[in-house]
């Protein structure tokens, strides 16, 4: 809100109503106080000020900044009132709302506002300058509705258009934002910004080859523009031209050197390669992107110091596959000496408390003495120098005796009648799990998951059982849909209970969520269908992974196309079930010989 105070500052340089010296005094001390941090002094002077003059706008719009630093909302109320009484124009107004939304009062910040957008000439340009401000506060919900306002007056308003395309696609409406994108270059065709926009929206839907395009126009209006560069970069990468991506990273990275995004996209980038080395990293660089280290870990960070009977915290940071593929590294770090505890949400505590040199799971926070290091797992790689080919790829979940036994059971249960008849078993998984409050996650989701109905080529090959694994919200469309494949998920209630059931089956097809990690970890049989952008772990034009050496990836030939990837899936899925029924076919033989001779 400082920044609006400041813009209001201008707007009443002249706003004493009678000049009084002393009180210019008081307020040049409250303002000093306040530059130095003295908040309670500032206060104190703020209110002499007030005392010898009450209707000094200055003095109470500084009463009511000092109150809000001092987490006082509500004391700041009062002084804004009056402010805005005594002056009502739209920027102290404007922070009157703010704060009365701060303190709950979200009917009258409404009111306030709209009284003070009803005082201005109802103009596009005057909408264009509401959605500014609160663009430039961080409203964009706000912003985007005065936006539409000016569109309804000048409907082809090139600014409008842009601003309100650029919103919509950083909220994920990308298929709107787009739209109004290309309204706007009707009128702007030479704003390189716009073409970065345009490319942007475009690479959200996964239309990368279009979104290359107009990168390659927003670069060719302006050559030292670095975000279009790093947008280049970024589309590269996406179209599995990882190498390319990196020459284009570097480039931007030559003029800004500390320019974070593309220092983790250049991290992925190399690992998409299999630069793992410098990868590595450069994938520490996420800390200042997309990530936020949690506060208050316990110990200091490992760097790589001796472990050698010391303690250390691993701690999950990112989903649930990121961290199940990267406690491979615990049994390493217990052969260091490290006495190795995790700090995991419940869902993952059973199975992680079951690998190799895990010593402990906790889900909540510890005391800040309680550990002599800490270290995020992902971090984990880069600390041990893992290379391509050093990867630890043995199987490295394991599941209880007793709990197996019930996952086999209950899948044994979904087919009471058929037991006799020799199919195998095929779990199914078609979505990853949306992350609405994630922006950039969720289009991702939205580009690496499918309709259940997608999998109809699939799910009709005879001679096969068709379990669902899904998961979440789209867990309901297998119940809905008329699709031969049966839930399996029932009483499920942490991963540690899906890995029982997990080895009860004979293959897994699954997108790339959680669950194929899962799979890799047990050693059990998967096939990754990858969406065309697949992620920097999977590499590039490969049908297999060094991290798990179980695993197959089905990768789309083009963006969005799953129904090409769910062909050849189908094509290979029919070749295994020849070979699994031959091999079935083989054992029964061999079985039965060996019986005979034993008679």
């Amino acid at each position: 809100m400082n920044a609006v105070f400041h813009h209001v500052a201008r707007a009443t340089s002249d706003a004493a109503d009678i000049p009084n010296i002393p009180t210019d005094q008081w307020i040049s001390r409250a303002v000093d106080y306040e530059r130095a941090g003295d908040l309670p002094a500032a206060r104190r002077n703020a209110l002499r000020s007030i005392g010898i003059n009450a209707r000094n706008i200055t003095s109470l719009m500084l009463l009511a900044r000092v109150e809000l630093a001092l987490g006082r909302a509500s004391r700041a109320v009062a002084p804004l009132k009056r402010a805005a009484r005594l002056r009502p124009v739209f920027a102290i107004r404007l922070i009157y709302a703010r704060c009365l939304r701060k303190v709950g009062q979200i009917t009258e910040a409404q009111t306030e506002l709209d009284a003070a957008v009803a005082d201005m000439p109802q103009t596009a340009a005057t909408y264009t300058v509401l959605g500014l401000t609160f663009e430039n506060i961080h409203e964009p919900a706000q912003a985007a509705v005065f936006y539409r306002r000016g569109l309804a007056i000048v409907p082809d308003d090139g600014v409008i258009c842009h601003r309100l395309g650029r919103l919509l696609n950083e909220a994920g409406f990308v298929e709107e934002g787009c739209a109004l994108l290309e309204r706007a270059q009707a009128s702007h065709p030479a704003s390189s910004d716009l073409h970065l926009d345009h490319s942007v929206s475009l690479a959200n839907m996964g239309r990368f080859h279009e979104a290359l395009d107009a990168i390659d126009h927003a670069v060719g209006i302006d050559p030292d523009n670095y975000r279009a560069r790093h947008n280049r970069g970024h589309i590269l990468l996406n179209l599995n031209r990882s190498h390319e991506a990196v020459v284009e990273f570097d480039r931007v990275l030559q003029v800004r050197p500390e320019f974070a995004q593309s220092r983790f996209s250049r991290a992925c980038a190399l690992l998409k390669t299999g630069a793992y080395e410098d990868g590595w990293q450069e994938y520490e660089w996420r800390w200042k992107d997309c990530q936020t280290m949690p506060a208050n870990l316990p110990g200091l960070p490992w760097q790589g110091e001796s472990l050698a009977g010391r303690s250390l915290l691993l701690f999950t940071e990112q989903g649930f596959g990121d961290s199940l593929q990267f406690i491979r590294f615990a049994p390493e770090l217990a052969a260091r000496g490290a006495q190795v505890t995790v700090l995991a949400p419940p869902s993952l505590a059973r199975l992680i408390g079951a690998v190799d040199g895990v010593r402990a799971v906790i889900s909540d926070p510890p005391p800040h003495d309680a550990f002599a290091f800490h270290c995020p797992l992902a971090s984990l790689p880069y600390r041990l120098g893992v290379t391509l080919r050093s990867v630890p790829a043995a199987p490295y979940l394991t599941v209880a005796p007793a709990l197996a036994d019930e996952g086999a059971s209950a899948v044994r249960a979904l087919f009471p009648a058929e037991l006799d008849r020799p199919e195998p078993v095929v779990g199914l998984v078609w979505s990853g799990a949306p992350r609405p409050f994630q922006i950039s996650a969720n289009l991702i989701d939205r580009r690496r998951s499918m309709q259940v109905a997608e999998l109809a080529p699939l799910a009709s090959l005879p001679g096969v059982r068709f379990v669902s694994f899904q998961f979440g919200a789209a867990r309901q469309e297998v119940h809905d849909s008329k699709l031969p494949i049966i839930d399996v998920m029932q009483g499920v209630s942490d991963f540690a209970d899906t890995a029982a059931r997990l080895l009860a089956v004979d293959l897994l097809i699954a997108v790339d969520t959680s669950i194929v990690h899962l799979a890799g970890g047990l050693g059990a049989p998967v096939w990754t269908l990858s969406r065309f952008d697949g992620c920097w772990r999977w590499l590039e034009e490969r049908a297999d992974t060094p991290w798990y050496p179980s695993m197959t990836l089905i990768r789309q030939p083009r963006p969005g196309d799953w129904a090409a990837t769910i062909a050849v899936a189908r094509d290979k899925l029919e070749i295994w079930r020849d070979e699994w029924l031959a091999a079935r076919n083989a054992d029964a033989r061999k079985e039965g010989i060996q019986d005979m001779e034993k008679r």
